[in-house]
C-alpha cells in the first residue's frame, strides 16, 4: 500500500492481494490525522478488498470527516469490500480503472488538481507495480 496528500485529496493505491492489518492501520492512522484537511479521496484497489476490521475503523473516522470517495477497481470482491462500506454510512462509488476521468469527475476537482493527481497515482503505481497502467481485466 501507498498513500499520499495531493492537493486536499487524499491518493491510496494498495497492491494485489489482502493489505495487512499493520499497513492498513498506518494507512488510518494517517487519514485520521489528515481528515479535517481532505477534500475527497481516490483509492486505487485491484484486488481484494478491507477486512470488516479494517471497513469498520474506515467508516468511524469518515462518521467524523466525511468526504467522497472514488474507488477504481475491476475486481468483484473489491466492489463487494466497497458495498459493504457504503452499508456502514461511508460516502463511496466504484469505477472501472478506464473511467478514472468519470471518477475525478465524481469527486469535483479541478482541472488542475485533476492532473496533479493522475500523476501522483502514476507515480504511486509503479512503486508498487513497476507500472503505471491501471489494472488489467
Amino acid at each position: 500500500m501507498k498513500w499520499e496528500l495531493v492537493d486536499k485529496v487524499l491518493v491510496l493505491v494498495q497492491g494485489e492481494g489482502v493489505a495487512s492489518d499493520v499497513e492498513w492501520n498506518a494507512f488510518l492512522d494517517d487519514y485520521d490525522k489528515q481528515s479535517t484537511l481532505l477534500q475527497s479521496m481516490l483509492w486505487h484497489l485491484p484486488s481484494i478488498g478491507p477486512s470488516s476490521a479494517q471497513r469498520r475503523r474506515l467508516s468511524e473516522i469518515h462518521a467524523r470527516h466525511p468526504l467522497a470517495i472514488a474507488v477504481l477497481t475491476n475486481s468483484q470482491l473489491a466492489r463487494g469490500a466497497v458495498t459493504a462500506l457504503s452499508w456502514l454510512g461511508v460516502t463511496v462509488k466504484t469505477f472501472d480503472p478506464a473511467q478514472e476521468e468519470a471518477a475525478l469527475t465524481h469527486l469535483g476537482l479541478s482541472p488542475r488538481t485533476r492532473e496533479l493527481l493522475l500523476k501522483q497515482l502514476a507515480s504511486l503505481r509503479r512503486e508498487l507495480t513497476g507500472t503505471d497502467r491501471g489494472m488489467t481485466a
